[in-house]
């Protein structure tokens, strides 16, 4: 239930914050101050959407107490996005970057005032809500690759890493703070007056973007009209073909992704099976710390000069602490362990970006990260689909009293994660570690990958490849 209520908490996230252009300052210090300045009203865009959306999703389950209809808008929320991500990143490539992050803007102010009215007019019924969640769902597929090959060209390069460490800081905090105010305003003041607060921030962060310049990169010289859509997709598979290293990177995270996902899918249930539902909260709450942390840690060092090792060792970092944590019925021992696992994800996140932005042309950027973004997205439902089954039929009943693994070994697996309701999901996502965990070190042995900063230039080097592949 809380896992599917995240997934209804992102539907009304406004994930495109503004951005910039001076095609004359690619990379200037007046970019970096504008990406600041634009952060601001991406944030406040964002708090004032993460309150909505965890408002709308206890009074949406108080009114109905249907997990079934959760699913189905969860699912509204994931695959309308990934099925039209490769084709919004042939359009970030091809048309100004401002205005694709203008319309997508509108979207999504556009489906908070629908979802306001309809829940003024005691509406909001499903029928009406999917449709909304799927038009959120295909904005941010427009949004998310062209925010992230914009910022290439605003900020210079030796501050990539802090811009994206600054970025995560401030969305750590929000997801930290954000559930407790909601919870304060829906006390205070319901959702009916949420709404308000929620469509001014979003207006907050649309002027801001008008306000600002967006770059777009130097277009190649051959003629628009004989480019086609799927043409501008099978481009961005061949341009990853011709620089193994970032395809090789690419396929590790998608498998180690349809592995987390699926652990995440397990946290609640986990959990609950040695804490009760305060406890539940801390734990929770320290991920948000974990984020603060680590983002903050980022925003003030950009990191080591080579990001691919700092992402590996972090990477490596989290698989192996996911192999223990579930082992642990301490609720402050486990708070601890997810603190750990959540300072890497910054680490992580800032020094794939920074990779991705560096090696990428601008030029190509917009398909090539939607490509990514559609690939790494499409293993949660493809995770939840294949690790739901096994967690419920074969892995849920094994570690309960008398189940079929509790004398396993001469009952060493029931020594190590208990007997009783969850820890059976425990196993589960131990061995779902170790598998990520093995992953990551074979991927590490890869020359490919090891050596991917030396063997593919920067882009904006006289040796980088600007052929499209």
């Amino acid at each position: 239930m809380t896992k599917v209520s995240e997934q209804i908490e992102n539907v009304t996230l406004n994930d495109a914050g503004p951005i910039i252009d001076d095609t004359k300052t690619y990379g200037s210090a007046k970019g970096w101050l504008t990406y600041r300045i634009l952060l601001v009203g991406f944030l406040v865009s964002f708090l004032g959407s993460r309150l909505a959306s965890f408002g709308l999703a206890v009074w949406y389950y108080q009114q109905n107490n249907q997990v079934s209809q959760f699913a189905m808008i969860a699912l509204a929320a994931i695959l309308p996005g990934l099925l039209i991500g490769p084709w919004a990143g042939a359009w970030v490539d091809r048309f100004p970057r401002k205005r694709i992050l203008i319309i997508s803007q509108l979207l999504l102010f556009s489906a908070a005032v629908v979802l306001y009215q309809l829940f003024l007019a005691e509406q909001l019924k499903l029928e009406f809500i999917l449709p909304l969640v799927a038009m959120v769902s295909i904005s941010q597929s427009f949004s998310g690759p062209a925010l992230s090959a914009s910022v290439t060209l605003m900020v210079p390069k030796d501050k990539l890493g802090k811009a994206s460490g600054l970025r995560q800081l401030g969305i750590g905090v929000i997801r930290l703070f954000a559930p407790m105010i909601a919870g304060w305003l829906l006390l205070q003041v319901e959702l009916k007056g949420i709404f308000p607060i929620t469509l001014a921030t979003m207006l907050v962060g649309l002027f801001t973007l008008l306000a600002c310049q967006i770059p777009d990169p130097k277009k190649s010289a051959q003629p628009k009209s004989k480019s086609r859509s799927w043409q501008d997709i099978t481009q961005a598979w061949r341009y990853l073909k011709q620089r193994p290293g970032l395809l090789h990177v690419l396929l590790v995270v998608a498998f180690v992704n349809f592995n987390l996902a699926a652990v995440s899918l397990l946290f609640v249930p986990m959990v609950l099976s040695f804490a009760n539902e305060a406890e539940l909260g801390t734990i929770m709450s320290a991920s948000g710390i974990g984020l603060i942390i680590g983002g903050g840690l980022m925003s003030i060092w950009k990191g080591p000069t080579k990001k691919m090792p700092m992402f590996l060792i972090a990477s490596i970092s989290i698989s192996a602490l996911l192999c223990l944590i579930p082992m642990v019925t301490n609720s402050w021992l486990f708070a601890l362990g997810t603190i750990g696992v959540m300072i890497c994800f910054p680490m992580i996140n800032t020094s794939s970006q920074v990779l991705w932005q560096t090696k990428i042309d601008p030029e190509y950027q917009g398909r090539v990260f939607a490509f990514r973004q559609s690939l790494v997205g499409s293993m949660m439902p493809l995770s939840v689909i294949v690790y739901s089954w096994l967690a419920d039929k074969v892995f849920y009943p094994a570690l309960l009293e008398n189940g079929a693994w509790v004398n396993v070994w001469n009952g060493w697996l029931s020594g190590l994660f208990g007997v009783g309701e969850g820890r059976g999901l425990a196993l589960l996502a131990s061995m779902l570690g170790l598998i990520s965990l093995v992953t990551l070190l074979v991927a590490s042995l890869n020359p490919r990958i090891r050596k991917l900063e030396q063997e593919i230039p920067d882009y904006d080097t006289p040796a980088h490849d600007k052929r499209a592949a």
